[in-house]
């Protein structure tokens, strides 16, 4: 389901102020600020109240059905690093789900206000059975074949956000 969303002024802010506090590692600042750029869904989801927020790391806010859930973006798999692995194994136990989301549009720079941005929600995972489906890569990490797994178990989005959830 591919959700439009128009960035907001406060979302910029929201953007800057976590860059100055999150760990770069080796991305430019660039880099940083695009990655960041991902919490946009997480943002319109808890501003539209269909969320509500959280403050820890390990989730990016309460779903009414899903209840505390982590936002992935991905490319063709969601790809997994050995040190987001570990962040993956910690939050057992805190997160409940995991959303799996992919740009379908956004421009090429860094976001500004007033910029309209489509992002595709492709599925969720149950916390446990998204660890089981982690299988090795050929590149020195891991990965989840995101869309195969969500067709499979039945929890691919449909047109609306809770299509095909029980409440």
């Amino acid at each position: 389901m591919i959700i439009k969303i128009f960035v907001t002024h406060d979302f910029i802010k929201q953007r800057d102020e976590r860059s100055k506090i999150y760990n770069p590692g080796k991305r430019s600042q660039n880099q940083l600020l695009k990655d960041i750029e991902c919490e946009i869904l997480e943002h319109h989801l808890i501003n539209s109240r269909i969320w509500k927020d959280d403050d820890r790391w390990e989730i990016d806010g309460h779903d009414p059905i899903l209840g505390a859930v982590d936002v992935k973006f991905i490319q063709k798999y969601y790809n997994i690093d050995c040190k987001k692995f570990l962040y993956l194994l910690k939050q057992r136990g805190i997160t409940n789900a995991f959303v799996f989301a992919e740009w379908t549009k956004r421009p090429t720079d860094i976001l500004k206000a007033g910029d309209e941005v489509e992002v595709n929600t492709l599925g969720w995972l149950p916390y446990e059975e998204a660890i089981k489906k982690v299988q090795v890569s050929g590149f020195g990490g891991y990965y989840i074949d995101v869309r195969k797994t969500t067709l499979e178990m039945g929890t691919k989005f449909g047109g609306s956000f809770h299509d095909g959830l029980v409440e």
